[in-house]
């Protein structure tokens, strides 16, 4: 058996877990996703794989409390600094020394990003690979919903990050004064997002401090609803391609190309389109799952 193990009081991991647990079961596995408070609040059995949805919601998870013949592996959610100008940003540094004693006790590391394995394994971290989000037919709901454009652009992030003093606010605030920006960006789950994806002609991609990174979660989930994806720029490598898959500009260009976007829509909505049909055809999650469990059963 396989469990997904997402932490009970993550309302954002817990839908990742479920796109792994429907990737896996597409894929012939016996798997249960569990929402817990500790990943050792469940009895496994000898040859059981838990797989934990990001170790910093489980801090204290160590080797003593590994139950006797499971697999324990870990998908690492959390981007870290890479460039120097990324490791200005405290919050992610200490996080970044934090994750060097939670991933100890895991027999698997997996990251959510090309990019970032590469990185952590020039760090010296035993990194057994990456699995990156990608299309699941659970995530699309084209056939379900219309457009019906309402607003212009559409950004959805955490609370955490949304502060008076979050760059984000501001720069949705200049996008404000230009277009007209959906009045919500927080705790925006299931179908209350869903419903606000389709009210949209433009989903945005809004790094967090100086961190220019694959924000993946957010980018498949609108390109998986044939949305129009503008983003910050983003460094390291990616399969989508700028002006084919999705847009992407400097940070200094990002307000300014929002407008011309949303104001010459009928140019640019075919990305959209290509980037649905990229995704749906070539960046299958659940490839991308059958990869890393075979890594896993081959010891």
């Amino acid at each position: 058996m396989i469990y997904i193990v997402t932490h009970k009081k993550s309302p954002v991991l817990f839908p990742i877990g479920n796109v792994f647990y429907y990737s896996l079961k597409d894929n012939g596995y016996d798997v249960n996703h569990l929402r817990l408070r500790e990943i050792n609040n469940c009895r496994y059995r000898n040859g059981d794989v838990v797989i934990v949805i990001g170790a910093g919601r489980f801090p204290t998870f160590d080797e003593k409390q590994k139950q006797s013949g499971v697999k324990y592996v870990l998908w690492n959610s959390e981007p870290f600094p890479i460039t120097p100008e990324e490791f200005k940003t405290k919050v992610y540094i200490k996080r970044f020394e934090n994750f060097k004693r939670w991933v100890v006790p895991y027999d698997y590391y997996f990251d959510h990003t090309l990019r970032q394995y590469e990185y952590m394994n020039r760090l010296g971290f035993k990194c057994d690979g990456w699995c990156e989000i990608g299309y699941h037919k659970t995530l699309d709901f084209t056939d379900k919903y219309k457009e019906d454009f309402e607003y212009d652009v559409l950004f959805i992030g955490g609370r955490r990050s949304m502060t008076s003093q979050s760059r984000r606010i501001k720069i949705l605030e200049e996008i404000g004064q230009r277009c007209k920006v959906y009045p919500s960006y927080d705790r925006m789950f299931d179908e209350k997002k869903i419903e606000a994806f389709f009210k949209c002609k433009i989903g945005l991609n809004i790094h967090y401090e100086l961190l220019n990174c694959f924000e993946q979660w957010r980018i498949i989930e609108l390109l998986s609803n044939k949305r129009l994806v503008v983003s910050e720029l983003i460094n390291g490598p990616i399969s989508l391609k700028n002006g084919e898959h999705f847009i992407q500009t400097e940070r200094k260009d990002f307000v300014e190309k929002v407008e011309e976007v949303v104001k010459n829509y009928s140019k640019y909505q075919h990305i959209a389109v290509q980037g649905y049909d990229f995704i749906k055809n070539k960046y299958k999650f659940n490839d991308m799952t059958k990869e890393m469990m075979a890594v896993i059963n081959a010891t």
